[in-house]
């Protein structure tokens, strides 16, 4: 009878120490998926920052380029990428690109400056169509300054948008760990 009350008492305190154990284990995997994230985001803002200052740099050398031409081209160019940003084309490319860039950070463990990624044929069309609609006639001068300015929109864009999604995803797996 002892040894059966012996027995029972390490049978439950074997079964409490391993389920211990395993909750353990199952922070530990969250706490290294949470500063994995963490990781991600530092990566994101140095991209976005990165991004801010060469956009100034590029802009600034447009300017001087340009000259008198700038602030016209200017204004045509923000048009034409103020009608592709608000497109269908530019939402469904944005969210189908942070929705491969949060599984490739959360599930993947793909480093934020590792993730490579497909052209999206149906943004490239909006882009060409805007760009011929805008600009009949397109030089090397159009072309340049469309691409400063629409690189440095996207991305902050995109960024800002994966930055939210990172936080939400470690704030829930912050509140698991509660």
């Amino acid at each position: 009878m002892i040894l059966k009350n012996i027995f029972f008492i390490f049978s439950i305190t074997a079964s409490t120490i391993i389920a211990r154990g395993a909750v353990s284990q199952e922070e530990r995997t969250i706490q290294e998926k949470i500063a994995y994230i963490q990781r991600a985001k530092q990566a994101v803002l140095v991209d976005l920052r990165d991004t801010y200052i060469t956009g100034r740099k590029a802009k600034l050398i447009a300017k001087s380029v340009l000259g008198d031409r700038y602030p016209l081209l200017k204004m045509h160019v923000k048009n034409a990428i103020d009608n592709i940003i608000y497109s269908e084309e530019f939402l469904n490319a944005v969210y189908g690109v942070i929705a491969y860039q949060m599984d490739c950070i959360c599930e993947k463990y793909v480093a934020f400056e590792d993730i490579t990624y497909e052209e999206n044929n149906a943004l490239v069309r909006k882009i060409d169509v805007e760009l011929k609609t805008v600009f009949p006639e397109l030089n090397e001068d159009v072309n340049t300054l469309f691409n400063i300015f629409y690189v440095a929109v996207a991305n902050c864009r995109v960024c800002k948008i994966l930055l939210d999604q990172l936080k939400k995803e470690e704030d829930c797996l912050k509140k698991q760990l509660l």
